[in-house]
């Protein structure tokens, strides 16, 4: 599938509003990762924000959930400013936050009928080993947040291409142009913020693999943060899937051959009764 003719280009999405679904994929991918050239504290208008990215600003232990909610829409508001043009949140419902099934059992969700994004916070209480689970939080944030950016400001088209040919691919949304963009704001936001975030691309990418069926190239893998036996992984389980697919397609071709075989026998067998009656 072509690229959409209708396009607007990179340079005018970092100068001026965004239009909605007005953009291809690659567009607003290149976008972030130019604005990350330069460094924060040279783009930002608001030197608050700045300080908030560089302390982190995390508050010690649990939080009640409106402490929570509070703590993580300050986050969201700095994120968008920093990497989303300050564009995004407004055009969300902002973030709610739901349980195990409502986020298909993942640590959050863009739902993208309700323009809302979805936080799972048990999920991440109960799996932070050694981190704050707030830091989790954050990191699941810009995590949808990129998601959310993809699908408000990308075209319809340019959404369902497959990864294979450079698109984001509808079914889990983890293509080439968002793990790039990806890539480029943890690098960004890992060179001010004093906790390490990792927003799992190349772990969410290999979801992505499943889905549509490709591979990446190893550059981009790397690019993605994948190690090296992540790459051997990767291209044991494509080999094997192969081979999975081919003995399925052999299967089901003898089983084939076979039920004909015995229904044309049992045919001849009637008819043979018919004649002999």
């Amino acid at each position: 599938m072509g690229q959409s003719t209708s396009h607007t280009s990179s340079c005018r999405i970092a100068r001026g509003a965004l239009t909605l679904q007005g953009y291809h994929c690659s567009d607003l991918s290149s976008s972030i990762i130019e604005q990350n050239e330069t460094p924060l504290s040279r783009r930002l208008k608001s030197r608050h924000i700045l300080l908030f990215l560089q302390t982190g600003a995390i508050p010690d232990g649990l939080l009640s959930e409106a402490e929570l909610h509070s703590f993580l829409e300050n986050w969201a508001h700095a994120l968008d400013e920093a990497y989303f043009f300050g564009r995004l949140m407004s055009r969300t419902s902002g973030i709610q936050f739901a349980k195990g099934d409502e986020t298909s059992g993942n640590y959050g969700l863009w739902d993208p009928s309700k323009k809302t994004i979805l936080l799972d916070v048990e999920f991440h209480i109960s799996m932070a080993i050694g981190v704050d689970y707030k830091i989790g939080l954050i990191t699941t944030l810009v995590h949808e947040m990129m998601h959310a950016f993809f699908d408000i400001f990308g075209t319809e088209i340019s959404y369902s291409i497959s990864p294979e040919n450079g698109g984001i691919g509808y079914l889990d949304g983890h293509g080439p142009p968002w793990a790039d963009a990806m890539a480029s704001v943890q690098e960004s936001l890992n060179e001010v913020f004093p906790f390490i975030i990792d927003g799992q691309i190349f772990q969410s990418v290999q979801w992505s693999m499943v889905n549509y069926d490709w591979t990446p190239t190893r550059s981009q893998m790397t690019r993605w943060g994948a190690t090296p036996a992540d790459m051997k992984e990767s291209t044991n389980t494509k080999k094997g899937l192969t081979l999975w697919e081919r003995f399925l397609d052999t299967s089901f071709y003898y089983c084939t051959i076979t039920m004909m075989a015995v229904f044309l026998g049992l045919s001849l067998l009637d008819l043979f009764r018919f004649i002999d009656s």
